[in-house]
């Protein structure tokens, strides 16, 4: 336990310097030395061949002054095998993951949470443990201090391939210290032409914020009446907007290479195409993630069949078109009366099937299934006792080309439904008070021209994984990149006093993958949200200057050790949600690919709550992870000026004072280039 203790010293020391340095304004948490030794010492021990050094506590005292029966907590936990992996999408684990997050998330005390925590660890399946453990330290007021590991900390094994880990683990049986294993090498093959884009499918900071959006904003978590509705009554159009954002993005990335726009898969008795193979396995308990070849077909499930998701894609359609969504008491409620995000929150919630959904019972769980079902593709009713593929686990589900198949058929959904709502109007989306006068993308000197790179990186694993039981390791991972640049904004600020100004940043596609000019349609159903920010502005001409490193989350949040990592002073480290900054610009191409970037003014006063605790949101990413303890604080739909509907033409549209565009070329450059990690590691070698 050695390495334990070493981390431990060197956490806890950071710990005191993050508490001297962050005066927390919203809940600031609680947690003394001792708990977070506790809870540090209990996350070690997830995914490690480690025997407990505890005994099992006795049930807390709190719980049984409630009423609380233990035979009752006992028979509602421990069903999931401990060798089996988590899944958020399988309905059939909600149970007992809702059962240990509410015991731990009602514990009265710190001691009484961490004492559950290990009753928790010992009976619980550990991939449910550390959901559910990592949901309730988000989500409890004491916590807001405890910083945990990531999930590509604890679980290196389901972000590194097979052949990777072996590496690491032979190392370590030759005695190896602290060896540094390379995996910047991809392989492509011309007959896979998705193969190209793993760099994006596969990355590691992608994946890690996918797991951890679905923590922060949990389908399982409900509105505990001390909280009211302000954390979750947008989490529906949230769901919606996040996973656009992603398809959005891969969308783009396939046109920097040249391929056709992502397919949608909506006929469930077509073969699915594209297969995929993830290489991946979890070491200790020996699960392997399977294999889907080329072509195969969706399959009834013994508890689910193809049938079933037809009647609930038919009834979520006819609400999505019709405007009507049937509550569980019979009465309906009109989704579409007014253009605010009221209805893309309703039918979000019935499409993710969480459970804030109206009524479950009726419209089904076509989200979650859906990966299920997929996952299950190769043994769908268990004959050959396969494990299930990568769309299962949402840690993984975001690798596999399906996964943006599948959400582009549920996208579908929502985009019914926004053509139902009153349109954007030029009315609506004007500002007569402020104007943007000018506006350049600056880069390393060069005007409107983005270059993009590979950019070598490091990977750190603790000691004590089944593949690194006598040292750490190091593992040298590749991710895109791009040049800093900076976008230069001239804002004409006409309202005669101070000014809060709401910018909101887009990047937009100019061409699809043969060079044909995109429509105003086409082009803002593709639009990438890059920023939204308040700036302040003084009566007359302001000159402003937003640096791409201040957007997203910087590439030291997923990389390096978790030990340096949580030296950072960013508190918004407590949610780990963020899209990666060094995946803020599509890649693309070595000739250069044509975008635009289009930024849109309008008064913080109208479309921003003005009253919010930053340290309660990630702030680096709140527009796709959204807030803790505190509503969204946009105040308009957060696709919002391209959703709903825009009426005028592309010429009128551009043509507004507060909205500016300016074309840049994103070139691929093909060099590839060491991250500070790396050339500190040849250094100190």
């Amino acid at each position: 336990m050695k390495y334990c203790t070493e981390s431990l010293i060197l956490i806890l020391a950071v710990i005191g310097c993050i508490s001297a340095a962050i005066n927390f304004k919203c809940p600031k948490g609680t947690a003394e030395e001792k708990h977070q030794k506790e809870i540090y010492d209990l996350v070690q021990r997830i995914n490690r061949p480690l025997i407990p050094q505890f005994k099992e506590p006795n049930f807390p005292t709190s719980f049984l002054i409630k009423g609380k029966d233990p035979k009752e907590f006992f028979q509602a936990i421990g069903h999931l095998p401990k060798k089996e992996v988590f899944s958020l999408f399988d309905e059939r684990h909600w149970d007992e993951a809702m059962t240990a997050y509410e015991y731990l998330y009602e514990a009265e005390t710190l001691d009484d949470f961490i004492d559950i925590a290990k009753i928790l660890y010992l009976h619980l399946n550990e991939d449910m443990f550390y959901y559910v453990f990592s949901f309730a330290v988000l989500y409890r007021k004491d916590t807001r201090n405890v910083r945990l590991p990531q999930v590509h900390d604890v679980y290196p094994d389901k972000f590194l391939k097979t052949d990777i880990i072996n590496k690491i683990k032979q190392a370590n049986y030759q005695g190896k210290q602290h060896p540094v294993i390379d995996a910047t090498k991809e392989f492509h093959d011309l007959r896979n032409p998705v193969s190209y884009l793993h760099y994006f499918l596969e990355d590691i900071g992608m994946n890690s914020h996918h797991y951890h959006w679905h923590v922060m904003n949990s389908a399982l978590r409900k509105a505990y009446p001390t909280e009211g509705e302000k954390k979750f009554y947008r989490k529906g159009e949230l769901f919606y907007h996040m996973h656009h954002q992603m398809l959005n993005r891969y969308e783009l990335e396939r046109l920097s290479n040249g391929l056709p726009r992502c397919p949608t898969f909506e006929n469930w008795d077509d073969p699915i195409a594209e297969g995929y193979a993830s290489h991946l396995a979890v070491d200790r308990t020996g699960y392997r993630y399977t294999f889907r070849p080329d072509n195969l077909h969706v399959r009834d499930l013994p508890e689910l069949t193809k049938d079933n998701m037809r009647v609930w894609r038919d009834r979520i359609f006819d609400a999505a078109t019709s405007c009507s969504v049937l509550r569980e008491n019979g009465s309906f409620v009109k989704i579409c009366r007014t253009r605010f995000y009221g209805g893309l929150n309703i039918l979000g919630n019935l499409i993710e099937s969480n459970l804030r959904s109206i009524n479950r019972m009726f419209y089904g769980n076509i989200h979650c299934y859906a990966h299920v079902i997929a996952a299950r593709v190769t043994d769908p009713d268990g004959k050959y006792g396969q494990g299930n593929g990568v769309m299962y686990d949402v840690a993984t589900s975001a690798r596999d080309p399906l996964f943006y198949q599948w959400h582009k058929f549920l996208d579908h959904f929502f985009y019914e439904h926004l053509t139902k709502l009153p349109t954007n109007h030029l009315f609506h989306l004007q500002n007569p008070d402020v104007s943007i006068t000018n506006l350049e993308i600056i880069s390393n000197g060069r005007k409107n021209e983005i270059h993009t790179f590979w950019e070598n990186d490091i990977m750190e694993i603790s000691k004590g994984h089944s593949f690194t039981l006598n040292s750490d390791a190091k593992v040298k991972i590749q991710h895109l990149q791009h040049e800093k640049f900076e976008i230069h904004l001239t804002v004409q600020n006409d309202k005669g006093e101070d000014t809060d100004l709401f910018v909101r940043i887009f990047l937009l596609p100019l061409e699809d993958e043969e060079s044909h000019e995109l429509s105003l349609e086409e082009m803002v159903r593709m639009a990438v949200d890059i920023e939204k920010r308040v700036i302040p502005a003084k009566p007359g001409s302001n000159d402003i200057v937003i640096s791409s490193r201040s957007i997203g989350a910087p590439a030291n949040k997923f990389f390096g050790s978790f030990e340096e990592r949580y030296i950072s002073e960013d508190c918004n480290f407590h949610s780990h949600c963020g899209w990666p900054n060094y995946l803020l610009v599509p890649k693309g191409s070595s000739q250069g690919t044509p975008f635009a970037f289009v930024v849109m003014l309008t008064l913080a006063e109208d479309d921003f709550t003005p009253n919010m605790d930053d340290t309660c949101f990630c702030a680096d990413s709140w527009s796709h992870c959204g807030s803790l303890f505190i509503q969204y604080p946009e105040n308009v739909e957060m696709g919002f000026p391209f959703q709903p509907i825009i009426e005028c033409t592309k010429e009128e549209f551009f043509a507004l004072p507060n909205i500016a565009k300016q074309e840049v070329i994103i070139k691929f450059t093909g060099e590839t280039k060491d991250s500070p990690l790396v050339i500190q590691l040849e250094n100190d070698s």
